[in-house]
Parts: structure tokens; C-alpha cells; sequence
């Protein structure tokens, strides 16, 4: 069995290690996962939403036959960029699916630890599972909140962590004229 410390990858200040802290630690994890999932979920159907009901108004007048409309290229631009946004906005959704299978695995590999009293006992095994669950991050801000979390920082400083992090990398990818069909 190794030291009473916490495991070196995530120190936890001077606490003496038990599984309960980690499993604390792992279910705050999850906490926070489904809460960024959710709010960045809302925001991508409400992008949605609002890209198809700016496509449907304009290609309503584009069409009607009542109203002969003269066709404007911005208004074709406007639909064209409508229409990337909504792209964009669907693609969230495979990273939603990414980021859900993440919290399921790690809760079902923490279920597995928990239910085994000998597993749950060991030290190692809790920092083998954080190192695993880490390694499986593909995004980086994963692995901001990740690192939050096992430093001990609350839920909330972690979804502040996450909120941050993603408005500074939302911004720098502003401006991306590369859609990527799926």
C-alpha cells in the first residue's frame, strides 16, 4: 500500500488519503461535467433555433409568391452564415456525446472500485483511476476542471474555471471560416 499522503499527481494539501475524499472528489468531477454539458447545450439550441428561424424568415420572403422579393446577395450571404452557424452548432453535439461518455465511464469505473472492499482500500487504485480518467480527456478544458477538482477546489470555482477557460478559447476560434462536416 503506498503512503498515507495523497497520490503525487493530485496533491490535496496535508489531508490524510481515504477513498471517500476521492470518491467526493470524482463525484464533484462528475458534477461539474454535467453541469458545463448542460448549460453549453442550451446555448447550442438556442444558436440553433435561432440560425433556423432567421433561415425560414428570409427564404419565406426569397419564395413567396404573393411578395416578388428582388434577391439581395446579402441577404444570401445572411442564410450562408445562418446556415454555418447551425453547422457549428451541431457539431457542439458530438462533443457533447464525447464529454458524457467520460462522466459514464468514470462513474461506472468508480462503482466498479467502490463495490469491491479491497479495491476501495487502496490508494493506488484511486490514483490509477484519476490518471485514467485524465488520459481519456480529448479537450483540453476537461482537463482544466479536471485539475481544479483534484486540487480540491469547490464545484463552483472549477465551473468558473471552465466558464473562463472556454469564453477565452470561444473567442480565439471566433473568427474560424473552416466548417468541419462530420
Amino acid at each position: 500500500m503506498t503512503s498515507a499522503k495523497n497520490p503525487a499527481p493530485y496533491p490535496h494539501s496535508d489531508e490524510v488519503w481515504s477513498y471517500t475524499n476521492d470518491t467526493i472528489r470524482l463525484l464533484a468531477l462528475s458534477v461539474v461535467q454535467m453541469k458545463s454539458i448542460l448549460t453549453d447545450g442550451g446555448e447550442s439550441v438556442s444558436e440553433l433555433t435561432d440560425s433556423f428561424i432567421h433561415i425560414a424568415h428570409n427564404l419565406n420572403k426569397l419564395t413567396d409568391p404573393e411578395n416578388p422579393y428582388e434577391t439581395n446577395p446579402e441577404d444570401i450571404t445572411e442564410i450562408q452564415e445562418k446556415i454555418q452557424q447551425g453547422i457549428v452548432a451541431f457539431q457542439f453535439y458530438d462533443r457533447i456525446s464525447q464529454r458524457l461518455d467520460h462522466v459514464s465511464n468514470s462513474l461506472n469505473q468508480l462503482s466498479h472500485i467502490i463495490s469491491d472492499p479491497e479495491k476501495r482500500e487502496q490508494q493506488e487504485t484511486w490514483e490509477n483511476l484519476q490518471i485514467g480518467i485524465k488520459r481519456k480527456y480529448t479537450m483540453e478544458s476537461e482537463r482544466v476542471v479536471f485539475d481544479k477538482i483534484m486540487d480540491g477546489e469547490s464545484i463552483e470555482n472549477a465551473l468558473e474555471a471552465y466558464k473562463v477557460y472556454s469564453r477565452i478559447h470561444e473567442h480565439s476560434h471566433k473568427d474560424d471560416d473552416d466548417i468541419e462536416l462530420f
